[in-house]
């Protein structure tokens, strides 16, 4: 069910964006910043374990102080909305699930521990990825100045990445990620270069492109030692038995 009124005065998020997961989360609970104490208790109360938080759901405030009082905390999601102090984060030692726009300080991803997937919306300050434990990595609006790779920063054990809107035109300069099985790129609208998929990532198993019109799906593609299965803008390049398709 989409975002509802509930009868305490708060919304309430069932069908959040991280309830397809394998082991979801329960409902969330959004933040009305003129009723703090009482969002804390009746999150408490209510069994609840997210937390969003958007200015039209009566979020109105630039610190996320109050989330030292939900530790239970296992999934965030906010949007829209410019925080200039997110240190309380860290002490949600339960978090699993978060998604935060990038109008933020940058966020040392070494100090989530159980965070497992995250949706991100590109900050040049984030740090910790080295030591990041985030299996599923979705990553938006990602335009570094100088297009490069360089700078965009990757957990090293992600399984699954997706990039959307990045304006590098290669992957020169990723790093090497060995437990990437699953990568996506969509509307990236300079990425022309794939080549350097089998050095980031050798033990690739899927790849879908799309809206990417300059992409070329030859080298690194097609010649990937352990892709099964490759979609590029619309076009099925191998397919599931790792067979070209030409």
């Amino acid at each position: 069910m989409p975002i509802e009124l509930g009868q305490s005065g708060f919304y309430e998020w069932q069908d959040h964006p991280f309830w397809r997961q394998p082991d979801p989360p329960g409902a969330g609970l959004g933040v009305r910043s003129d009723r703090i104490g009482e969002f804390v208790d009746h999150f408490v109360s209510g069994g609840f374990e997210g937390i969003f938080g958007h200015k039209g759901f009566g979020f109105e405030q630039a610190d996320l102080n109050f989330l030292r009082r939900t530790p239970q905390a296992k999934w965030l999601w906010f949007w829209d909305s410019k925080l200039n102090d997110i240190e309380a984060i860290y002490e949600l030692n339960e978090l699993k699930y978060a998604g935060i726009n990038d109008k933020r300080p940058g966020i040392d991803f070494s100090r989530l521990p159980a965070l497992s997937m995250c949706v991100n919306h590109w900050n040049a300050r984030d740090t910790g990825f080295e030591g990041s434990l985030i299996e599923t990595y979705i990553l938006w609006r990602c335009n570094p100045r100088d297009k490069s790779c360089e700078k965009v920063g990757i957990p090293r054990n992600v399984r699954s990445l997706e990039l959307n809107w990045a304006n590098p035109g290669s992957l020169a300069g990723f790093p090497v990620l060995n437990a990437l099985k699953r990568i996506e790129f969509h509307y990236c609208r300079n990425l022309h270069d794939l080549s350097e998929l089998p050095r980031i990532a050798p033990n690739l198993e899927a790849l879908v492109v799309s809206h990417c019109r300059k992409c070329d799906s030859g080298a690194g593609v097609v010649d990937h030692p352990s892709l099964l299965n490759a979609f590029v803008n619309g076009r099925v390049v191998i397919d599931r038995r790792g067979h070209a398709t030409g």
